[in-house]
């Protein structure tokens, strides 16, 4: 199997170094600040560098996150494969009455092998 590959694009008026795509799916989280926690979130978007999504969590810009989520065959321009990612929050944004939005740099990503 090949790995995912995504297109490198950058915007004319944006700093990204990537394309986004939108990934509206669930993904697990697992934070390891003293202890391991995992959780379920909603990821808003992907990019080959950095992934966007919600959490009731109470992460902090610089946590080292661990990331599993499946990537569809549109973002990988293949066939659709589960991935997990070590990542590193460098955005969270708070909504009034909701959960926490997170932006997270993937550090480094591995295909998952298929169960």
């Amino acid at each position: 199997m090949r790995e995912p590959r995504l297109n490198m694009v950058k915007t004319g008026s944006e700093n990204r170094s990537a394309r986004r795509y939108p990934m509206a799916s669930q993904v697990k989280v697992r934070t390891s600040n003293g202890h391991t926690h995992e959780m379920d979130a909603q990821a808003r978007d992907v990019s080959s560098n950095g992934i966007f999504f919600y959490a009731d969590s109470d992460m902090h810009e610089g946590s080292e996150i661990e990331i599993v989520a499946m990537l569809p065959a549109e973002i990988t321009h293949a066939e659709s494969v589960w991935v997990c990612c070590q990542a590193r929050v460098v955005r969270v944004e708070q909504e009034v009455d909701g959960p926490r939005g997170i932006a997270a740099v993937i550090e480094r990503y591995a295909v998952l092998p298929e169960a």
